[in-house]
């Protein structure tokens, strides 16, 4: 299937009327916190909170401080499919991990990650304004 996979905040596709019941049936393995919905287990990763992470393949945004790889073919029909464009989307499941505020997409880590942060304040380079 094209495009079956999404990697981003679910508050984003998860309906409304099922957010709260998504926040609430959470769990926890040795693999990480996660929630059985609608046939699938979905693992939540974090890099530090809200913001924009940025790749090769796309850019997904996080609002509600977590983010997960979902398979699109098991979401119900009243997923809130406009909220697709603020993830990135892939035709087969993708490696998602996280070192910190590091994130990392098939081996690929962040574009901010990857920047140099100032020898003098400690700020990111692109955000420094010594």
């Amino acid at each position: 299937m094209e495009n079956r996979y999404w990697i981003g905040d679910p508050c984003y596709i998860v309906s409304e009327d099922d957010w709260d019941l998504f926040c609430s049936e959470t769990s926890h393995d040795d693999l990480g916190e996660y929630i059985d919905y609608h046939g699938q287990r979905i693992y939540f990763q974090s890099a530090g909170g809200d913001g924009e992470w940025r790749f090769n393949c796309g850019t997904f945004c996080v609002d509600s401080g977590i983010f997960a790889v979902i398979d699109l073919s098991l979401m119900p029909p009243t997923m809130d499919k406009d909220g697709l464009r603020l993830g990135i989307l892939f035709d087969s499941k993708p490696d998602l991990d996280t070192d910190g505020y590091t994130v990392i997409i098939n081996g690929e880590t962040d574009w901010d990650s990857q920047m140099n942060d100032c020898d003098w304040c400690g700020e990111s380079e692109e955000w420094c304004e010594c």
